[in-house]
């Protein structure tokens, strides 16, 4: 919720950055803008509810999607059954962005947390810096240098640009194997 991302990518190009847009909301002004053509920061309008900004995100997908891209197919990063913190707001979120592509007829696939990291580094354990790790290998982007050079980990927004960059991935070899 703090920082979500939708990478959409080209299905009639071979799987690669290239062939990808990076769209997140952030409340950090610093993370707002576009760098390399393909990573684009919306800033996150200020809400008064839960409910409202469950809302915002859904409306902002649902652009990025639809409107936008004209997407006909969603990839979505399951719940992480053993999470602490806000897990209620999640689902709630979650269960609003589901409603959204429900209404728009966009249909949309489930990953477990676990298959997208044991599908980007081979551990469904891994954290945020194995993500990372794999990512830069991958792309040659080191993203936390690039995108939060003043942190030392691995955080928001990054995190949530390697986990939509995987799921892309994921949805686009689904999408050859059906063709």
């Amino acid at each position: 919720m703090n920082s979500p991302c939708i990478c959409i990518c080209d299905e009639t190009k071979p799987f690669n950055l290239e062939a990808c847009q990076f769209y997140y909301l952030t409340s950090i002004k610093k993370y707002e803008g576009a760098f390399d053509d393909r990573f684009h920061g919306t800033l996150y309008p200020t809400w008064s509810s839960p409910e409202y900004r469950f809302h915002i995100i859904s409306e902002w997908a649902r652009q990025r999607l639809q409107v936008e891209n004209r997407v006909n197919c969603v990839y979505l990063e399951g719940y992480a059954y053993g999470a602490k913190g806000k897990v209620f707001h999640i689902g709630e979120n979650v269960g609003v962005l589901k409603h959204m592509l429900w209404i728009y007829s966009i249909p949309y696939v489930e990953v477990s947390p676990t298959n997208v990291k044991k599908f980007a580094t081979g551990k469904g354990n891994a954290d945020k810096a194995a993500m990372h790790e794999s990512f830069h290998k991958k792309t040659r982007i080191n993203l936390r240098e690039r995108l939060t050079p003043d942190k030392k980990d691995v955080a928001n927004p990054v995190s949530d640009i390697v986990d939509s960059f995987y799921l892309a991935e994921i949805c686009w070899n689904a999408l050859k194997k059906e063709n």
